[in-house]
């Protein structure tokens, strides 16, 4: 299907009222697969999706960046793919994002949501500092030394090295 200008691979597990699962960063609508079965088989149409970038889901060319705005209209485009009038949302961090995006611009298409971790830093101005100047050392650590020296600047000197694989 066809998010906001991209190709969405979604999946459709059960009938019922329709329950949409948000994956976060670094992740894809896998990570949600045991809680889709969990769901699909109390009585739930449960659809996961891959965000777009993630998984098997398309990008524009070229991708740089993403904003919660248009991932969230990428879930409402899922919505009408799946012909949904309204649903549950499940996110997960940055997912959880999109979710409340979706809620404040589509209010008419959320029934309810549960939210897990959504990264709210970035509505705070010194978190949101900080976060940049730790990204700038994490990107100047893979400049230098990869993505290893990266992980390990970031766990710290006494990480377990299998954290680091």
């Amino acid at each position: 299907m066809e998010g906001a200008g991209v190709p969405l691979a979604v999946t459709v597990r059960g009938d019922g009222p329709v329950y949409v699962l948000v994956h976060g960063l670094a992740s894809d609508a896998e990570a949600w697969a045991p809680a889709a079965i969990e769901l699909a088989g109390g009585g739930r149409r449960v659809v996961t999706y891959d965000r777009r970038g993630y998984g098997a889901s398309g990008a524009p060319e070229p991708y740089g960046a993403t904003t919660v705005q248009e991932q969230a209209e990428d879930l409402v485009a899922v919505l009408d793919a799946v012909g949904a009038g309204d649903a549950v949302l499940l996110g997960d961090g940055f997912g959880a994002l999109v979710a409340l995006d979706a809620m404040r611009r589509h209010a008419r298409r959320v029934r309810a949501a549960a939210l897990a971790a959504p990264p709210l830093f970035a509505f705070a101005p010194a978190a949101a500092e900080a976060l940049s100047e730790e990204r700038r050392a994490l990107e100047e650590a893979v400049r230098e030394g990869g993505p290893e020296l990266a992980v390990e600047r970031w766990l710290g000197p006494g990480a377990d090295p299998a954290a680091l694989r």
